[in-house]
């Protein structure tokens, strides 16, 4: 019984979502200036906070346009490489801004990651399991930019080579 919420279901992506697990502070995050001029926001999660686990933060970029995807190609790597183009450019920016180069999990680049938004703490403020621990504190900062598609083509000049299937892979898929 395989879930609706999967790769093969989604034909096009316009947002792309990065987990921040403890990468970087939020004072940090909050004075980045890639994101300031291009994240759509970011947000807090709701296991933000608990206990050991520090920052816990999502940043959402949203595309102009949808990326549609080709999961029929042979032509590319991995499930499509124009999306992944994008999210390595993303990154690169945001990794800078942040003085990361890699994420401690990198989870938020399957395309059926659904990003709700911090659906509230899951352990109350004072709760017998954090009794000093804002657990879950909601913190919400919209900036309200989408990614312009320039940037996206300019994305995909830049990484195609990257992404390209070497003969020894596209042989070993055939």
């Amino acid at each position: 019984n395989e879930s609706e919420r999967n790769n093969n279901n989604i034909a096009e992506i316009s947002i792309q979502g990065f987990d921040l697990d403890d990468d970087a502070s939020l004072e940090l995050i909050q004075q980045s200036p890639f994101l300031k001029e291009m994240a759509m926001g970011f947000y807090t999660t709701s296991s933000h906070g608990i206990g050991e686990k520090g920052t816990r933060a999502r940043v959402v970029f949203v595309t102009e346009y949808p990326i549609a995807l080709d999961y029929d190609s042979d032509d590319y790597s991995a499930y499509n490489w124009r999306t992944l183009a994008v999210r390595t450019e993303l990154f690169a920016h945001l990794g800078k801004d942040l003085g990361i180069e890699e994420l401690i999990d990198p989870s938020g680049n399957d395309p059926a990651r659904i990003w709700y938004g911090n659906t509230g703490p899951s352990h109350p403020i004072g709760s017998d399991d954090y009794p000093d621990t804002p657990a879950g504190e909601s913190i919400q900062v919209i900036y309200g930019n989408v990614v312009p598609w320039s940037f996206v083509t300019e994305a995909w000049r830049k990484w195609e080579e990257h992404y390209l299937l070497s003969p020894e892979e596209k042989a070993r898929r055939a």
